[in-house]
């Protein structure tokens, strides 16, 4: 006859630290976002452009120091024995950012802190940036270039080029010089970067220069 098998009640699952840290900053992430919609209805443009000036700048600054403070001791993805808590000047949550980031893009990501401060800069100073699809991917592309150019300069050496230009970086450069060569892989990737930022520096031109968009 089977047997009723009955766990102790001191036997719950535990929420992992990670995910029941990303709860608290997603709710309260979220409670703040409804403010600033609320304020916004409420205030002129010029407040409102201030406000997210200085939510992009925040998203920016965040980023920074997440990657200067970056020490891949942190994770669990390279020691079996992480730090508690995270050494990051973000935490866990800063450690795990610049993790996923410098995995997927290596130094490349520095880009991304420069965007936002660029983004808030054009806030504080009233001027929008028109963002299209055409405009998002090409960023996305830009980013894969300039992993990939980071990847292929200077010491060849995997654990380096890996550091340079993450995962993306690493494996494009890879098969561009397997079957371009050097010339034909640096060739590639400047013709890709200077055709993404035909299409990205418009809104460059736009906010720096007050002129029209296309």
């Amino acid at each position: 006859m089977e047997k009723d098998i009955h766990l102790p009640k001191n036997n719950k699952a535990k929420i992992p630290f990670f995910t029941s840290t990303i709860k608290r900053y997603t709710i309260s992430s979220s409670i703040i976002f409804i403010i600033i919609l609320i304020l916004c209805g409420l205030m002129k443009k010029e407040h409102i452009n201030e406000i997210q000036g200085i939510v992009v700048l925040a998203i920016g600054l965040i980023l920074l120091a997440s990657f200067i403070s970056f020490v891949p001791e942190d994770l669990s993805w390279y020691t079996s024995s992480p730090n508690i808590p995270a050494k990051n000047l973000i935490r866990v949550v800063g450690a795990y950012i610049a993790g996923i980031f410098f995995f997927l893009l290596g130094y490349s990501s520095y880009f991304l802190v420069a965007f936002f401060l660029f983004w808030s800069w054009n806030k504080f100073s009233s001027r929008d940036l028109e963002f299209t699809w055409t405009k998002i991917a090409s960023s996305l592309v830009l980013f894969g270039v300039v992993s990939s150019v980071f990847s292929m300069t200077g010491s060849q050496m995997a654990t380096f080029r890996f550091e340079r230009g993450g995962n993306i970086g690493f494996m494009s450069a890879d098969f561009l010089v397997k079957y371009l060569g050097w010339a034909g892989a640096y060739i590639i990737l400047l013709t890709l970067g200077a055709l993404t930022l035909v299409v990205t520096g418009e809104f460059l031109v736009f906010c720096c220069g007050g002129g029209g968009v296309w």
